[in-house]
């Protein structure tokens, strides 16, 4: 075999190859193909590339001391407007106005403690989502910013498209989850692989 790693043979996927040559019984000596498994990409490779690049160029522009603490990044990019967005959950509307490295970022929407207390702008059965009161304001979740800024730039009117979201840090949370059923009515959201859900909501 031509292929180590860390000086040991490996086998690839669909590699012919033999193995269990030790066991008394001769059950793997006979040559075959090896089976892996295989990375399924999501439906638009393209648009989950373009969501990451924007997911990693969020990642890169925080600032040392965001980086040290937990948070979640998320990039995004909306079809077919091409409208590309970029979100981190420990960046504030307020850092986004004062500091040039977060220019572009989505600030979302203010928590309801806020003065004047933030208001969704996706509708959910008739009535604006409803954002539940948590330890951490479900408002400030990356993937929330993303979702609320691309409502808002349709004054109100339900936007239509694909929008293609990545999410590295934590899983989506509950509260992300119902906003995003809620986005769903009018627009498609694919989840770019890998990514975890909350589980139960």
């Amino acid at each position: 075999m031509d292929v180590k790693f860390e000086g040991e043979n490996v086998v690839r996927h669909l590699d012919m190859t033999t193995n269990n040559h030790a066991s008394p019984m001769a059950n793997g000596s006979v040559p075959m193909m090896y089976q892996d498994g295989m990375v399924v990409e999501a439906p638009d490779t393209e648009g989950c590339r373009e969501a990451q690049n924007q997911q990693r160029a969020a990642q890169r522009a925080l600032a040392p001391g965001a980086k040290a603490k937990g948070h979640v990044t998320a990039g995004a990019v909306f079809k077919p407007a091409g409208q590309t967005f970029k979100a981190s959950s420990n960046v504030s509307a307020n850092a986004i106005k004062k500091s040039p490295r977060y220019k572009g970022f989505s600030p979302g929407v203010a928590p309801k403690h806020a003065k004047p207390p933030g208001v969704s702008n996706v509708e959910c059965g008739g009535n604006k989502h409803p954002y539940k009161n948590s330890g951490s304001s479900p408002t400030g979740d990356a993937e929330s910013k993303i979702i609320e800024d691309l409502f808002a730039g349709f004054n109100g009117k339900p936007p239509k498209g694909t929008l293609y979201l990545k999410v590295v840090g934590a899983p989506v949370c509950c509260d992300c989850q119902t906003l995003m059923k809620c986005a769903s009515k009018s627009i498609n959201i694919v989840i770019c692989p890998p990514a975890k859900r909350k589980e139960p909501c």
